[in-house]
């Protein structure tokens, strides 16, 4: 019953720096920290009392399993079964 096994994800889309004369066309977003931001902030408008610090935790805690179902559901960790 260890930590679930972890795969090194390729990356498919290299790092483009465009010149000032192009525009992209499409931007490639981690949505990890978003969803972690998002959360904070919910967190600290519905629970009045709770500091900066408090409400971040809970949005990295909340950001990291929905992460981690993610990548259970797409095959990237192994179910674990306890």
């Amino acid at each position: 019953a260890g930590s679930p096994k972890k795969r090194k994800r390729k990356t498919s889309h290299p790092i483009v720096i465009p010149s000032p004369t192009t525009h992209p066309t499409s931007i490639l977003i981690n949505r990890s920290p978003v969803l972690t931001l998002w959360a904070t902030i919910v967190a600290e408008k519905v629970f009045d009392n709770l500091k900066w610090e408090e409400a971040l935790t809970f949005g990295s805690c909340l950001a990291s399993k929905i992460s981690q179902g993610k990548g259970t559901s797409l095959g990237i960790y192994q179910k674990n079964e306890e």
